[in-house]
């Protein structure tokens, strides 16, 4: 892993500690005023473009997990106490057992390293010595309990809410991959959070809302779909086929070692997401 000096990371979360410091509201200027359009199109701004405070950028996928995707975390003091104790003969720090709580994500190295890997990867560019002409796929080899499936999760929120049109795709083996305290019900409660605390990004769920399939889009008067028309949808791969025709910005393979098939499935997959790299 490669060194980056990381300072003044908190800056990077300020809208999350003004939910937290305003009692679980963003922005306390009264709804339709200047002020409350202004502060809500600069968060938009950095969730799309990304955000730099000195020498240091994020890209805006990071930055929208960052204050926009709360997650069930160990409680900062017992955080905070682990890492003063240090690490075990192993390297690995250890945390007593604690009841999970409610939090934001915390500005980790390893995701300011996947962020930006993942932005390279569709965008081009270089980073830590790998350049990429964009237009690429990603994996990850990675240990237990590190938070991808909530950084999984969010990367098809981030897409449904600030891409029109967008289809992301989660693929398992078995449906216990992707509900029943899985990575769909990660991405139901971003979607919740969206709608609960950021009014300007609300989507209505009219035409499909499903744990395993989510669209944005509703029937107006005269019973036509409007909407952005965004769209999550979950896939159990038993089969290398069940990949195929899936055309979307993003297809997650979750938990891929469980797949009996995972080359031929990719294999098929990749037919349909090159159509869209060439389109």
């Amino acid at each position: 892993m490669g060194f980056h000096n990381l300072v003044n990371t908190a800056y990077f979360s300020e809208a999350a500690n003004d939910w937290k410091k305003n009692g679980g509201r963003y922005c306390l200027a009264p709804q339709g005023s200047r002020d409350y359009y202004q502060w809500w199109e600069e968060q938009e701004r950095r969730c799309k473009y990304g955000y730099k405070v000195g020498d240091l950028w994020i890209s805006g996928r990071h930055y929208g997990y960052l204050n926009f995707f709360p997650m069930y975390r160990v409680p900062d003091a017992v955080l905070n106490k682990a890492l003063d104790e240090g690490r075990d003969k192993r390297g690995k720090i250890s945390v007593k057992i604690a009841d999970k709580v409610v939090g934001f994500p915390k500005f980790w190295e390893v995701d300011y390293e996947w962020w930006n890997f993942k932005h390279i990867a569709w965008y081009g560019g270089e980073f830590m010595g790998v350049e990429s002409e964009g237009g690429k796929h990603i994996g990850c080899l990675k240990a237990r309990g590190a938070g991808f499936s909530y950084k999984e999760a969010w990367d098809g929120v981030y897409n449904y809410t600030f891409i029109p049109g967008s289809k992301s795709y989660y693929f398992a083996a078995a449906d216990g991959y992707l509900v029943g305290d899985a990575i769909m019900d990660k991405v139901q409660e971003g979607l919740d959070w969206i709608n609960k605390y950021c009014p300007p990004w609300m989507q209505n769920r009219q035409v499909k809302k499903t744990l395993m399939h989510q669209k944005a889009s509703y029937y107006d008067e005269f019973a036509m779909e409007r909407g952005k028309k965004s769209e999550i949808i979950a896939q159990i791969v038993d089969k290398p086929g069940k990949t195929r025709g899936k055309r979307g910005r993003k297809a997650t393979f979750e938990e891929s070692g469980t797949f009996p098939n995972l080359e031929a499935a990719l294999e098929v997959s990749m037919g349909s997401m090159r159509l869209v790299l060439r389109m």
